[in-house]
């Protein structure tokens, strides 16, 4: 009787984790918050009126072919975005393997409101489903991608990637849901061919990046960068959960003039928004202008985190450049609500919080030990 109870013991927890596809620390993102990245109907309709020539890729799949994401299509989907400039997915989910799809330059895709992209379970260290490399002006509406976080067959590596853009130039992502990755989201790089050409006039909008593993989006190199109306919830898994990760990897990526408005971090393990500039430092860089307006972090650790500083000694360049915090809500929060790394006060850096509630007063006091480099404004 006691090893029936315990077998059931041990069913009934692995049920709990594994049937619902869910740890027990996700939460359902507010209704609130969803109402942010909400698109009414008649909107899809009018973009997808507006499309010129879209081809249906369900033209390309076999005579017999399956609707529940069951059987691998990859080569099928893939053969029809490089013949196409304008696509439409079929209105049903679809099962792709770990070699992912590609996008190419001068091209619309369209995602109808049942179609999905599967991941294949994989053994992979790394992965990109949805591929935006070294190509330009690409627009992507309504694109709905689930990684297989849940069903990997190795717990090595933290990059497998729902969209990757690396290298590209006047790109638009419009009414995302990318759930469930090994790794990010969404990443944001530099060109994997070149491994210089970075990321140029880049919008997300209106979408949401939910039970990710490692940063619901890093930014590792972009300018001119616009994220709007955007999510980012439930990340957890491994280093360093964050709902949005800008962190360059060396001084010759670039991070320059960065706009982030009605952006919503909910449930995310560590930190709502991680700012590391440590790397850019040795060679001269100028960030520009990085904007932060109307940021909510709910239920994390840190509302907000920023480690502008380094530990290099001597004379060496430093960036350039201002961060500006314009009307932040950090709550729910377990530890601090702005947490300021020990190197920034031995670099200065321009932060500026502008309509700051000071009754938060984990707020104000993080800033008041960071005040050589961070300006309070009312």
């Amino acid at each position: 009787m006691k090893e029936l109870i315990r077998f059931l013991t041990i069913f009934i927890v692995l049920c709990n984790f594994n049937c619902s596809g869910q740890s027990s620390s996700y939460k359902n993102v507010p209704l609130k918050y969803l109402e942010n990245i909400s698109i009414r109907e008649s909107e899809k309709l009018t973009i997808y009126n507006g499309l010129k020539s879209p081809y249906a890729i369900e033209k390309d799949l076999p005579r017999y072919y399956v609707k529940d994401g069951s059987v691998d299509y990859t080569s099928i989907i893939q053969s029809a975005i490089d013949r196409n400039s304008t696509i439409v997915f079929p209105n049903f989910p679809i099962l792709v393997n770990q070699r992912g799809l590609s996008l190419r330059s001068n091209s619309v895709v369209y995602f109808p409101e049942n179609a999905k992209i599967i991941l294949k379970t994989n053994n992979l260290s790394q992965y990109e489903i949805l591929r935006i490399h070294d190509v330009e002006n690409v627009k992507v509406y309504f694109p709905n991608i689930k990684g297989d976080r849940y069903m990997h067959v190795t717990k090595e590596g933290e990059w497998g990637m729902g969209i990757s853009i690396r290298g590209t130039n006047n790109v638009l992502i419009y009414g995302a849901k990318i759930e469930k990755c090994w790794g990010d989201g969404i990443y944001i790089g530099v060109s994997p061919v070149t491994n210089s050409v970075i990321n140029n006039n880049i919008s997300i909008k209106k979408s949401i990046v939910d039970d990710n593993r490692r940063n619901g989006m890093s930014i590792i190199s972009a300018q001119n960068l616009l994220v709007e109306d955007f999510i980012t919830s439930n990340t957890y898994g491994t280093a360093p959960n964050a709902g949005i990760d800008i962190e360059p990897n060396s001084n010759t990526e670039t991070i320059n003039n960065l706009n982030f408005n009605n952006v919503t971090a909910f449930n995310n393990n560590v930190h709502g928004f991680l700012f590391v500039l440590s790397n850019l430092y040795g060679k001269e860089q100028n960030i520009g202008y990085v904007n932060l307006n109307h940021f909510i972090s709910d239920q994390s650790q840190y509302g907000i985190s920023l480690k502008i500083g380094t530990d290099k000694q001597g004379q060496i360049e430093k960036p350039k450049g201002t961060i500006v915090f314009d009307n932040p809500v950090l709550i729910n929060y377990s530890k601090q609500s702005l947490l300021s790394y020990p190197e920034n006060t031995r670099n200065k850096f321009s932060v500026k919080v502008k309509s700051i509630n000071i009754k938060d007063r984990n707020i104000y006091s993080g800033l008041i030990k960071s005040s050589n480099n961070i300006i309070i404004s009312k």
